[in-house]
């Protein structure tokens, strides 16, 4: 009787053990192949309220001005502008000049995503809270807003391997 009940506290433990590893391999996976912010283990495009949209965008390769114009000129390539209005527009929404196509949306990540070596791609959102001070007020609001019930939608679409300007 005795033996018995060993045998099941051991058996517990052996599952507790064995269900405990592989919610750790089930996480490291996530950090690893998943776009997830290390902080808090949550995918990006579900919500996380502790994460700032630096934390979401980081790993962006950020040219200043002088360094684009520069490669823009001396290495003969071409940029795409991506703003709020692009993004909107891949989300399936309407913007105040441009409605909603699906054809749009869809050539608009095309873009994002393409590999070509003399593409940049330009995005224009004051995700960090520096690039906020260039703004008057109601376009800093603007951006905090936007950028608050956006962000999470916005880094699913972000190749973030892509020399950003």
């Amino acid at each position: 009787m005795k033996n018995s009940i060993l045998k099941k506290k051991y058996l517990i433990k052996l599952i507790l053990i064995s269900i405990l590893i592989l919610f750790i391999i089930y996480l490291f996976k996530r950090l690893i192949f998943e776009q997830v912010c290390q902080k808090c283990i949550k995918i990006y495009i579900k919500k996380c309220i502790e994460c700032s949209s630096a934390i979401i965008f980081r790993g962006l390769k950020i040219y200043d001005n002088e360094k684009t114009l520069n490669d823009l000129l001396s290495n003969k390539k071409s940029m795409s502008r991506f703003g709020d209005g692009e993004f909107l527009i891949m989300q399936g929404e309407n913007i105040g000049f441009q409605n909603y196509n699906k054809t749009l949306a869809k050539r608009l990540k095309d873009i994002l995503n393409c590999h070509e070596k003399n593409l940049l791609i330009g995005i224009n959102l004051p995700y960090k809270s520096q690039y906020l001070n260039q703004f008057n007020d109601n376009a800093k609001d603007y951006y905090k807003k936007f950028l608050k019930l956006k962000m999470f939608s916005i880094a699913k679409f972000i190749n973030k391997a892509k020399k950003i300007t």
